[in-house]
C-alpha cells in the first residue's frame, strides 16, 4: 500500500452518459442505412441486420444487462404460410416438370421433323436414280431400235442393189442369147430349103424354138440365211416355157 499505482483507462467520450450513447448510435445508423438499402448484397439477402446486436446496444445503453431480451420474443411457424411456402415449391416443381416435358416433346417433334425430311431427301435421290436409270435405258433401246432400223435398211439396199444387178446381168444374157439364136436361125433358114411335098412343119418348129428363146424369164426370189438373215442365194420362182404352138 506504500507504493503508488497507475490505472489508464481508455474510453470514448460519453461513454458514461447513456444519451450520448444512443445519440451517436442514431446518427452512425442514419448514415449507413441508406448505404446497405442500395448494397446488391443487402437487396439480394445476402447480408442482413444483426437484430439481436441492435437491440443489445440499444437497451444496454440504458442499462439493461440482458439487452431487453426480455422484451422480445419469437413467434411460432404459421402453419398456413408453411403451407402457402410448400404449395409454392410443389407449384415451382410442377412448372419446372412441365417445362423438362414441353423441351422434350419440342425435342421429339425436332427428331421427327429430321427424321422425316431424311426420307424425304432419301426418296428424292431415289427418284433421280430412278429418273437416270430410265432415261438411261431408253437411250439404249432408242440406239437399239436405230441399229436395227439401219441394218433393216441396209439390208434392204443390198437387196435391191443385188436384185437389179441379178436382172440387168439377166436382161444382159437374155439379149446376148437372143442375138446369137437370131444370127444362127438367119443362117439355118437361108441355108434351108423347103420342100413342096411335106407341108409347113419345119417353118413352125423354128417359130417356137425362136418364141421360146425370146420369151421373159419367170421372177426371181432371193434366198436369206436362216441364222443371219442375209441374202444367200437366189432361184426362179416358176421356170416354164410357153405352150406348144396347136
Amino acid at each position: 500500500m506504500d507504493h503508488e499505482v497507475t490505472i489508464r483507462i481508455n474510453a470514448g467520450l460519453g461513454v458514461g452518459d447513456p444519451q450520448q450513447r444512443l445519440a451517436k448510435f442514431r446518427d452512425a445508423t442514419a448514415v449507413a442505412a441508406p448505404l446497405l438499402a442500395q448494397s446488391p448484397d443487402f437487396q439480394s439477402g445476402k447480408i442482413k441486420l444483426n437484430v439481436s446486436e441492435i437491440m443489445n446496444e440499444c437497451f444496454g445503453a440504458v442499462g439493461y444487462r440482458d439487452g431487453g431480451k426480455r422484451f422480445i420474443s419469437e413467434a411460432p411457424p404459421d402453419p398456413t404460410q408453411q403451407q402457402q411456402g410448400q404449395m409454392q415449391q410443389g407449384l415451382m416443381m410442377q412448372n419446372l416438370l412441365a417445362e423438362i416435358e414441353k423441351k422434350k416433346a419440342q425435342a421429339a417433334h425436332a427428331r421427327a421433323q429430321a427424321g422425316h425430311a431424311q426420307l424425304l431427301g432419301t426418296a428424292a435421290i431415289a427418284n433421280v436414280s430412278l429418273d437416270q436409270q430410265r432415261f438411261a435405258h431408253d437411250q439404249r433401246h432408242a440406239a437399239f431400235d436405230h441399229g436395227h432400223q439401219l441394218h433393216d435398211r441396209l439390208l434392204a439396199a443390198h437387196e435391191q442393189g443385188h436384185r437389179h444387178a441379178m436382172q440387168v446381168a439377166d436382161a444382159r444374157d437374155r439379149k446376148s442369147e437372143i442375138g446369137n439364136q437370131n444370127s444362127e436361125g438367119t443362117n439355118s433358114i437361108s441355108d434351108f430349103r423347103v420342100p413342096t411335098s411335106e407341108g409347113a412343119e419345119g417353118p413352125d418348129l423354128i417359130q417356137q424354138l425362136i418364141a421360146a428363146l425370146r420369151a421373159p424369164r419367170p421372177p426371181v426370189e432371193f434366198v436369206r440365211d436362216p441364222a443371219t438373215g442375209r441374202i444367200a442365194g437366189a432361184r426362179y420362182l416358176q421356170p416354164q416355157l410357153p405352150p406348144p404352138a396347136a
